[in-house]
């Protein structure tokens, strides 16, 4: 008796029963991996498993009739089965191809079996980003104007690895003078304290929809760096510790807002705030204080 198909792990198996003297009642089967019984393979059939990589496999026939002494043929050893093939999925890049904004590689497809390990290789143009191996990327400077890729190699026991390429994304555009990369991705009030800029700009999935001539603290009460979220609003609110009109106030970090400032307003930048983000176009303020949400993102910076 013999053992047909493809030696390979995910190929199958079946027994080629011959005949038999006389025509049995029931036949039973009986996979084996070199002499260990293999649990739950009972059928004419069976499939490779990954613990049958570099192994030789049997199939016991055992003709069954009533009357008779049940008989056993045992089929010659296949070769050694050898590793599987992974075939080849595909793999997507998932988030804005924009300075400042974390890609993601997706993977899916690959088979017959769910690969057990994904690598990645991240590509500038074609050439390997040193050290771009994890399944996300952050977009850099030194991406604009280049095109991304990402290699994902899938992996199994006893599976050959396949890898497989994404398509290019666009060209990375420039990121906008001025505007901190922490600041492209979603909706953000990006804050400049820089003296040579002071702008506060309402940046919307990294396109500058709105900027702003900006106020800031004095040395002893200095506006706070860092990414914060809105966590107030108040339209018409007035400091109990300064006891100064804030309207238009967007609060992000203890008492430190950006809002509108009759005295930014009046005396410019002869002034200073008590660490708050002074706009004086009252317009264009309360315009961003309608846009703005209880949770969006503050970044500040120099």
């Amino acid at each position: 008796m013999e053992v047909a198909g493809d030696f390979i792990v995910g190929g199958s198996l079946t027994a080629a029963v011959g005949s038999f003297g006389l025509e049995p009642a029931s036949v039973t089967f009986d996979w084996y991996r070199d002499a260990a019984r293999i649990a739950q393979a009972h059928e004419a059939t069976y499939v490779l498993r990954p613990a049958d990589a570099g192994h030789q496999v049997t199939v016991a026939v055992t003709a069954w009739r009533d009357g008779v002494v049940p008989l056993t043929v045992t089929s010659v050893p296949t070769p050694a089965i050898a590793p599987g093939t992974m075939t080849a999925g595909t793999v997507r890049i998932a988030g804005g191809a924009r300075v400042g904004v974390r890609l993601k590689a997706e993977p899916s497809g690959f088979g017959p079996l769910k690969p057990t390990k994904y690598s990645y290789q991240w590509f500038r143009n074609g050439k390997p980003i040193k050290g771009a191996t994890s399944k996300t990327y952050l977009v850099v400077d030194k991406d604009v104007k280049k095109r991304l890729t990402v290699q994902v190699t899938a992996s199994r026991r006893a599976f050959t690895d396949t890898a497989v390429t994404s398509a290019k994304t666009r060209k990375i555009p420039k990121r906008p003078k001025w505007v901190d990369p922490r600041c492209m991705t979603g909706r953000v009030i990006c804050i400049d304290t820089n003296p040579k800029d002071r702008k506060v700009r309402w940046v919307v999935n990294g396109k500058v929809k709105m900027t702003f001539a900006a106020r800031f603290g004095a040395q002893a009460t200095p506006t706070r760096h860092g990414v914060y979220r809105v966590y107030l609003k108040s339209r018409n609110h007035t400091s109990t510790l300064y006891d100064s009109w804030m309207p238009f106030a967007m609060f992000y970090s203890g008492g430190q807002a950006v809002h509108y400032s009759p005295d930014f307003a009046a005396r410019g930048y002869s002034g200073a705030s008590h660490g708050c983000v002074n706009i004086r176009n009252k317009k264009g303020v309360a315009k961003l204080f309608d846009k703005v949400k209880v949770g969006t993102k503050v970044v500040v910076y120099s």
